[in-house]
């Protein structure tokens, strides 16, 4: 894995890894969008007072 300049890979270690929370933020508030979308339409499909 450390090639000839440790020095470089470890730098572009800490680059990836410090995306990687914000990527995952992001991740995370796409799906509570998406669960909030389907918590949504989950409700009115099993409200009692609605029959089609």
């Amino acid at each position: 894995m450390w090639g000839s300049c440790p020095a470089a890979e470890i730098r572009a270690l800490k680059r990836r890894n410090a995306a990687t929370p914000q990527r995952r933020n992001a991740e995370l508030e796409q799906t509570i969008e998406i669960l909030k979308v389907a918590t949504s339409f989950f409700v009115r499909e099993s409200d009692p007072r609605d029959r089609r």
